[in-house]
């Protein structure tokens, strides 16, 4: 009983026991069992058009491999995630019904959802090089992995977009968890819009992320279903699911938004889904444990919130007219606030400009597209066939003008490396049986050669190639006895 009971940390965050494994299936097939309702009502023209699921463990930190490590932080936890439920949903959806063969996800935890990130980035093949230290030696493994949900299409018909914090914390060289998603989009597919600190403090700037940069790009993408993603807060006491809320104490001063932000994003998801999906939308939060206030907590009034909207707004459609307008009126609100601190809107995004320009070479990983030109490529694909026609011109003059200089200068070379090889004197040159440290017994075949007038004289510097073998053996048997030594502890 005690051996059942046992708890075993996978890493600093997560921590399981004999049933975790149990419950974290039971989770992913509670989204999978969503999208078999939304698409039974969609054959029976029922009015459940969306579903809301309650799950833990979380899963949006989980990808591929386990844990996705980003340059910012090399030790990146599982973040308490044990499977990605709403990815594995999402790719059940795919490969088992033909209605719903365009997906979108959007993560709107204030962490990146950076394993649902990687499930949907290897949905294309990604190279990736682990580097492992030996003694005096550094070894780079290169290699592509591809991890596809149903076929070749996967990558253009799935969606991810993650608004989240990012940024270094106070008094700290730390990032904030889990150090990735800065503005990147590896892949058309997939939106990273990310908030300094400065910024979450006002919920102006992450409704304004979203009508520029999410809601758009999602209306353009024209789902069959859309995922809407909540993470949540594993510690007792504190504020889960909604953790970009004002109120929540582990966001380090990330979050800024209130149950109303929660609601206005809902509202307008589900609009967009009306006006695409016939309305389809599921929606995870993934955790929620104990708070305080109960009822009356921001979690709870933030779940409320978010229900009410799923529930309620079957006509509301995705306008990007009205969208325009909201942020002209919210911007004007803005401006006059941050005026009374003697700042402006634009100053705060020209420092996130500066500091994004500064982090984003920091990334390593990158996509490997089979297809992908280079800059120099693409310039060459532009330009017109005159232009070709002159540029080809040019370089005929010029070959005309320094053909001789070439000629000659590729004489010389020959020649320098005909110096240089002696290859070709040994050919026939019969080594003496010598033993190791003999070397005065080896005649040089060069030695009685006679320098040629305006040729430097060969020099071969001598060798005892036997000592030389014989130190090899030697470090290759030690090598050998100390990886039989690591393979046996």
């Amino acid at each position: 009983m005690q051996q059942e009971n046992r708890l075993i940390s996978l890493d600093i965050d997560t921590t399981v026991s004999s049933q975790s494994f149990f419950q974290a299936r039971r989770a992913a097939q509670t989204v999978c069992s969503a999208v078999d309702e939304l698409y039974q009502s969609s054959l029976s023209n029922s009015k459940i058009r969306n579903v809301f699921c309650v799950v833990r463990p979380p899963g949006h930190h989980i990808g591929t491999a386990g844990a996705v490590k980003n340059p910012n932080n090399p030790s990146v936890t599982q973040g308490f995630c044990l499977l990605n439920n709403v990815a594995i949903a999402a790719a059940y959806a795919r490969a088992m019904y033909a209605r719903f063969a365009r997906i979108a996800i959007v993560d709107l935890d204030i962490h990146h959802g950076n394993g649902t990130e990687d499930c949907v980035l290897h949905l294309n093949p990604c190279r990736s090089v682990a580097t492992s230290m030996m003694e005096n030696m550094e070894i780079k493994m290169e290699s592509v992995q591809y991890k596809p949900w149903k076929d070749e299409t996967d990558a253009q018909n799935v969606l991810f977009a993650s608004l989240h914090g990012f940024g270094k914390l106070e008094k700290s060289n730390d990032f904030f968890y889990p150090g990735s998603g800065l503005h990147r989009n590896r892949s058309p597919t997939i939106i990273d819009a990310s908030l300094s600190k400065k910024q979450a403090a006002y919920p102006y700037y992450w409704r304004e992320h979203l009508r520029e940069n999410v809601f758009p790009q999602l209306l353009a993408f024209h789902p069959d279903l859309i995922f809407i993603s909540f993470g949540s807060s594993p510690f007792p006491r504190l504020l889960s699911g909604f953790d970009g809320h004002a109120n929540d104490r582990i966001n380090n001063g990330f979050g800024g938004l209130t149950e109303f932000d929660f609601a206005w994003a809902t509202r307008e998801i589900v609009g967009i889904a009306n006006e695409v999906c016939e309305g389809r939308v599921i929606s995870v939060l993934e955790g929620g444990y104990n708070v305080l206030g109960g009822g009356c907590s921001p979690f709870a009034l933030s779940v409320r919130s978010h229900v009410e909207e799923l529930t309620r707004n079957f006509y509301e459609k995705g306008e990007k007219e009205r969208w325009e307008k909201e942020s002209e009126m919210e911007r004007e609100r803005m401006e006059e606030r941050m005026k009374e601190k003697g700042e402006s809107v634009e100053s705060v995004k020209i420092e996130r400009v500066e500091e994004e320009e500064e982090e984003e070479e920091e990334e390593e990983e990158e996509a490997f597209d089979f297809g992908e030109m280079s800059e120099e490529e693409e310039e060459k694909m532009e330009k017109p066939e005159k232009q070709w026609e002159e540029e080809r011109e040019e370089l005929r003059k010029g070959k005309e003008e320094t053909n001789f200089t070439t000629l000659k200068m590729e004489e010389e070379n020959e020649n320098e490396e005909d110096e240089e090889d002696g290859s070709e004197d040994l050919e026939n040159y019969e080594m003496p049986e010598i033993e190791a440290g003999e070397m005065d017994k080896i005649e040089d075949p060069l030695a009685n050669e006679e320098p040629v007038e305006g040729m430097r004289r060969r020099r071969h510097a001598k060798v005892d190639y036997v000592a030389l073998e014989a130190q090899l053996q030697k470090e290759e048997e030690e090598m050998r006895k100390k990886k039989q030594k690591m393979n046996e502890e």
